[in-house]
């Protein structure tokens, strides 16, 4: 809750927060933190840029 600066659960929203597991994002339709990053990134640099990222990660 602090990191999203909201300090009381009424604040709080499904956009607010990301399931941990692939089980909890099934089980509660909320995207899992991983995929929250990618929207992000997509975002911000684009799709290309994403998959050159991806790409380079992946040869370490």
């Amino acid at each position: 809750m602090a990191g999203a600066r909201k300090f009381a659960t009424p604040y709080i929203t499904r956009d607010d927060i990301a399931a941990l597991t692939p089980e909890a994002s099934r089980v509660s339709g909320i995207p899992q933190v991983s995929e929250v990053d990618r929207e992000e990134v997509d975002h911000i640099l684009g799709e290309r840029e994403r998959e050159e990222v991806e790409r380079i990660l992946q040869a370490r």
